[in-house]
């Protein structure tokens, strides 16, 4: 590394802030370089130091260790704009803040990976608040249970609720809330963290102003119980809620 200009060292640390794998295209959005410069930089650091290796225009660090070292040179406070470049950029990639293909492009959890590096707040995005960058994580959490990550899930999930709290107080922020809470809910309890998910379903049963909003919570309750073989007082809090619906056994 310390044989490298100052050019093609700056390449490769926007690269190892990356995935594995990186694009000339995504290098080029984020840096404001042109793809025939990053070309050359990464040609020339793959030819004469055999750091990144490439097919086309997608490219990966030799070894992870690269990577790693590359990672920990960069300065916090530098490392965290970088994250921030890069989320913001595939984000819009997404059409976000509109988010009309938010929930099923392939940059979502990327792109909600790099802005919870960033650790970034609302007002450092023109034209975004916090409901955006909720709406964003909430999505990542949703496409992270879709994916078994469960632990992925709840880690979005936890963050949704954190920027909720940031942002306006309204009837639609009561909503997204209590959706939050029966999602971090369900990942909780799929992930393990049964601490986590009493916690969280106590917070969604206050939340919960109709009966039907409270079983969202309890049908998750009800398969935990029956998961550990609890089947008696599983049909008992089913039971509760069957007769809030006015629906009675004899």
């Amino acid at each position: 590394l310390a044989d490298l200009s100052r050019s093609t060292l700056e390449v490769l640390e926007w690269a190892s802030c990356m995935n594995h794998t990186f694009s000339v295209a995504l290098l080029s959005g984020c840096t404001g370089h042109s793809r025939a410069n990053i070309q050359l930089e990464l040609l020339t650091a793959e030819q004469n130091h055999r750091i990144p290796k490439g097919l086309l225009e997608a490219y990966g660090c030799a070894h992870d260790r690269i990577q790693q070292v590359l990672a920990q040179n960069i300065e916090p406070i530098r490392l965290e704009r970088i994250h921030q470049t890069i989320g913001l950029y595939l984000a819009r990639q997404l059409g976000w803040p509109s988010g009309s293909r938010i929930g099923d492009d392939a940059y979502l959890l990327e792109a909600a990976d790099h802005l919870r590096a960033a650790r970034i707040r609302p007002d450092q995005i023109p034209g975004w608040g916090a409901l955006e960058l909720v709406l964003l994580f909430q999505a990542a959490g949703s496409k992270s249970q879709d994916l078994l990550a469960y632990d992925r899930a709840l880690t979005y999930d936890r963050l949704a609720l954190e920027y909720l709290d940031l942002s306006e107080q309204d009837e639609q922020h009561s909503a997204i809330r209590l959706d939050l809470l029966v999602a971090a809910t369900a990942a909780a309890y799929r992930s393990g963290q049964f601490a986590a998910m009493d916690d969280f379903a106590s917070q969604g049963l206050l939340q919960s102003k109709k009966p039907l909003d409270q079983a969202r919570i309890i049908e998750i309750q009800i398969d935990r119980l029956t998961t550990g073989n609890h089947y008696r007082e599983a049909f008992q809090l089913a039971k509760s809620v069957l007769s809030k619906l006015d629906i009675h056994f004899p």
